[in-house]
């Protein structure tokens, strides 16, 4: 069994008026990740994630996913902190923390 998915369990909306996704942890229920309807359509629209990812019963399917919307949830922070503190984004910093996050989510 793969760690993400013995470890984290992902609550999906996506028929309804105002879709959402949020990504627990299944120890003690916390939500590692949220994301808003808007936040859902740009990730299916850009291809990151699919309706048939939700629906799939394969294990590496469920991982890809979770893994997929943690380095999202992420990268987006990461995003809003060098906003916040420099006042625009820095170049490239998505493609540059998404390698980052990907090693780090498989040690």
């Amino acid at each position: 069994m793969n760690f993400l998915t013995m470890n984290v369990y992902v609550n999906a909306w996506l028929d309804c008026h105002h879709p959402y996704i949020a990504v627990h942890n299944k120890n003690d229920g916390d939500v590692m990740a949220f994301f808003n309807s808007t936040k859902v359509n740009q990730l299916i629209e850009s291809g990151e994630v699919s309706i048939e990812d939700f629906e799939s019963s394969d294990e590496n399917t469920r991982a890809e996913l979770i893994s997929t919307l943690l380095r999202v949830k992420f990268t987006d922070s990461v995003e809003k902190e060098n906003k916040d503190k420099k006042g625009s984004s820095l170049f490239s910093s998505r493609e540059m923390m998404s390698n980052s996050v990907e090693n780090l989510l498989w040690l």
